[in-house]
C-alpha cells in the first residue's frame, strides 16, 4: 500500500470553515473555538502524521453511510491558518514527546513524528500552555489497537457488481472508516478517480455496496488495482473555559487487490 493520501492513510472528510468573523475562520469574534490534535499512523507508510490547529468547530454532518467521491490525491488541501494557543505538548508518542509551536500561521513539531506513532492502548495526551486566542488545556485519549484485516486477503479479486464484505478483528474504537481507492500498478501509489468511503462502527464486519464499486473499474479487460483501507479512530474531549480541546488517534491498515467487471 503505497503513499499516504491523508491521516491514517485515508483522505479526510468534512467541509472547510466559512468566512467572516476571525480572519480565516468562520463565526463571530468570541465564539467558542476548538483545539484539535490528530495523531495517525499507517503501518504501510513511511511516516505517520500529527496535526495540531486551533479554530472554530467544523460541521461534519450526519454519517453518510457509504459515498463515492471524486478524488485527486495530488491536489493538496487548502491550509487553514491556526490561531495562537501557545505551545502544545503531545505526550505518549513512541518517539517521545513533541512540542508544537505556531510557525507563521500553522503549528509544527520540534522533531519528525516517524512511522511508528503510538503503541496499542498507549495513553496519549496533549497539554496546551495557553496563548492569545486559546486558554491552557489538557486532554487524553487511549490509542486504538492496530487494525488486523481478516478478509479480503492481499491480492484478492472481486467482481465489482457484487457487495464486498470486509472483515477485521473488532475493537473498541468510536468509529471506523472503510475506504476503497484506485492505485497505480506496481507502485501502488494512490490514483485519481472515484474513491468510496464508508463510515461504520467497530463491530468487525461491513459490506460495501457493489453499485459503488463499478466506477472504480477503469480497465474492462484486466480490471483495476485498488486498496481497501480500514481506519480505526478513538477520540476524547476536554473543556477549556468556553472552548474545547479534542484529541483523536487513528490507525489504519490496507490490502491490495483487483476489482473486475
Amino acid at each position: 500500500m503505497g503513499g499516504d493520501p491523508g491521516p491514517g492513510g485515508m483522505p479526510g472528510m468534512g467541509g472547510a470553515p466559512g468566512d467572516g468573523g476571525m480572519p480565516g475562520f468562520g463565526g463571530a469574534p468570541g465564539d467558542p473555538l476548538v483545539a484539535s490534535i490528530s495523531l495517525s499512523e499507517t503501518p504501510q507508510a513511511d511516516e505517520g502524521s500529527a496535526a495540531v490547529s486551533i479554530g472554530p468547530p467544523v460541521e461534519i454532518g450526519e454519517d453518510p453511510g457509504c459515498v463515492a467521491v471524486r478524488v485527486d490525491p495530488d491536489e493538496m488541501p487548502a491550509v487553514v491558518p491556526s490561531l495562537d494557543g501557545g505551545a502544545i505538548t503531545v505526550r505518549g508518542l513512541n518517539g517521545g514527546d513533541r512540542v508544537f509551536t505556531l510557525q507563521g500561521d500553522t503549528y509544527a513539531p520540534d522533531a519528525r513524528i516517524g512511522a511508528d506513532v503510538f503503541g496499542d492502548g498507549a495513553m496519549l495526551g496533549a497539554t496546551g500552555a495557553g496563548g492569545p486566542a486559546f486558554p491552557a488545556f489538557d486532554v487524553t485519549v487511549t490509542a486504538p489497537r492496530a487494525v488486523q484485516i481478516a478478509s479480503p486477503q492481499a491480492f484478492f479479486s472481486h467482481s465489482a457488481g457484487g457487495d464486498l464484505e470486509v472483515r477485521w478483528a473488532p475493537g473498541e474504537a468510536e468509529s471506523v472508516l472503510l475506504t476503497v481507492f484506485p492505485v497505480q500498478p506496481i507502485t501502488n501509489q494512490p490514483d485519481d478517480g472515484d474513491w468510496v468511503f464508508c463510515g461504520t462502527t467497530d463491530t468487525g464486519s461491513f459490506s460495501i455496496p457493489g453499485n459503488l464499486l463499478g466506477p472504480l473499474v477503469s480497465n474492462p479487460v484486466l480490471g483495476s488495482t485498488v486498496v481497501i483501507g480500514v481506519t480505526r479512530t478513538r477520540f476524547a474531549f476536554a473543556d477549556a473555559g468556553p472552548h474545547q480541546a479534542v484529541i483523536s488517534a487513528l490507525t489504519s491498515s490496507g490490502v491490495v487487490g483487483t476489482l473486475r467487471r
